[in-house]
């Protein structure tokens, strides 16, 4: 299925401090061995071990392309590992780090990585450092690179194979409105960020570049950077849904469309990456820093939205507490944006390295979902970029009637909440969709 491009909700946001602050460290981490999509690593620790901050807590088998190593934000203890639900609600294996002391800070002046290194060493030592592409559905940075990725969308057993990457889309935009990670570094972009766009492009092979930003892109920063011969700037609004799609940003960059269920920009030959993976994969290469934190927007109920920047495993709870925002029993906490973020019931979730953002609701303005029939109005269809009909995929997937619902493309569904947005009837559309798939994954890991 080709992708339709439309501009269809814009969202009213105010620009955060981009500034920037760091969250303290907490008494304790709960870090889960899988941070992003694909299988866990394997545990490389034991309870009772004292660790050193960077070193290696789960580290994936040989073979294991779909895991990223996890390390320790700080130094510490292991106190035990423990079995959790992650924001989806899928069980993970954690380790739990009583914290013994703050970790170096990040220096601002990230030495260049050392000539002469090839690409398989490049990507060997960004697998190394754990760094993995933005956003929920995420895999490790390196399989953005032209890379097939390990399987496509609707749980077919091997994705078309990716062709040869001659052209690297760098996105200063966010999974969505209201988050700010990229356009953060946009604006003020660092040292490390650029050393890692340039490690990046060598290995992809790309010769041209696109950067992708809206109106924080500050063009004497990026000078350098977009003076180089194939390089060119694309300006897209990003209070705009569609724009912040990857699929939009590939299209009005390159003219090529992505193809779905597998939304695997490297099919059509474009390493597509967002700012804050490079940068960390510019710091792991420069210092030897793995990636051990996370840049968060963190939006409260009242108020400006703020840039702040946690370890890994630090509880949601804390975050919360260390800016003064305080939950309100009725209210939501949601990790991510509004649209595509996922509601959480515990404030002990950790974060980990999929979380943009943190969003707060009070009570009055949280939008309650309610099981009320579709009425066939066709909003759903207007705004959906994928041209599903969603209102029908919901009745399929409300009913259980999965079989049905993955034959009318559901793994196109990219689940980006605008349907359940512009419902009138409050149908709790994305949540339907979730579960079908969830339930047809586990149906065909389980034959």
């Amino acid at each position: 299925m080709k992708f339709m491009f439309r501009q269809t909700l814009r969202f009213d946001e105010a620009t955060p401090d981009l500034t920037g602050e760091r969250i303290p460290l907490p008494e304790r981490l709960t870090i889960p061995l899988r941070q992003q999509a694909g299988g866990p690593a394997v545990l490389a620790v034991e309870p009772g071990q004292e660790v050193a901050a960077g070193q290696v807590l789960a580290s994936p088998e040989p073979d294991q392309v779909d895991a990223a190593p996890v390390h320790a934000p700080a130094p510490g203890l292991v106190k035990e590992v423990v079995s959790l639900k992650d924001f989806r609600g899928q069980p993970v294996q954690a380790i739990v780090l009583e914290v013994a002391g703050d970790p170096e800070a990040a220096p601002e002046e990230a030495p260049a990585p050392p000539a002469g290194r090839d690409r398989t060493a490049l990507a060997e030592m960004i697998r190394e450092a754990g760094v993995v592409a933005a956003g929920p559905r995420s895999w490790p940075l390196a399989l953005s690179l032209g890379s097939p990725r390990p399987g496509g969308g609707g749980g077919e057993a091997e994705a078309p194979a990716a062709r040869p990457c001659d052209h690297f889309v760098l996105s200063a935009l966010d999974e969505e409105p209201g988050l700010f990670v990229q356009r953060r570094l946009a604006a003020r972009p660092q040292p490390a960020l650029f050393e890692g766009l340039k490690a990046l492009m060598e290995m992809s092979g790309a010769g041209k570049l696109t950067v992708v930003a809206d109106k924080h892109l500050d063009e004497a920063a990026w000078r350098e950077v977009l003076s180089r011969p194939g390089a060119s700037l694309v300006r897209l609004a990003g209070e705009v849904m569609d724009n912040c799609l990857a699929e939009t940003q590939v299209h009005k960059a390159t003219g090529r469309q992505v193809p779905l269920p597998q939304g695997d920009p490297g099919q059509v030959g474009v390493a597509f990456v967002r700012l804050e993976p490079a940068y960390w994969a510019g710091l792991a290469l420069g210092t030897g820093r793995p990636q051990t934190a996370k840049w968060l927007t963190v939006s409260p109920p009242q108020g400006v939205s703020r840039l702040v920047e946690a370890a890994l495993g630090t509880p949601v709870g804390h975050v919360l507490s260390s800016l003064g925002i305080e939950p309100r029993e009725g209210g939501k906490v949601i990790l991510g944006g509004r649209l595509t973020g996922w509601a959480i019931y515990d404030l002990n979730t950790p974060i980990t390295k999929e979380v943009d953002g943190l969003v707060v609701l009070d009570p009055d303005q949280i939008a309650h979902f309610r099981p009320e029939p579709c009425f066939n109005c066709g909003l759903c269809v207007r705004v959906c970029p994928t041209w599903l009909l969603p209102g029908e995929l919901s009745k399929y997937c409300e009913y259980n009637r999965h079989e049905d619902a993955e034959a009318h493309d559901l793994f196109h569904c990219i689940e980006c909440g605008l349907c359940a947005y512009v419902c009138p009837a409050k149908r709790p559309m994305v949540h339907y969709f979730r579960h079908a798939k969830e339930e047809l994954m586990a149906r065909r890991a389980g034959q």
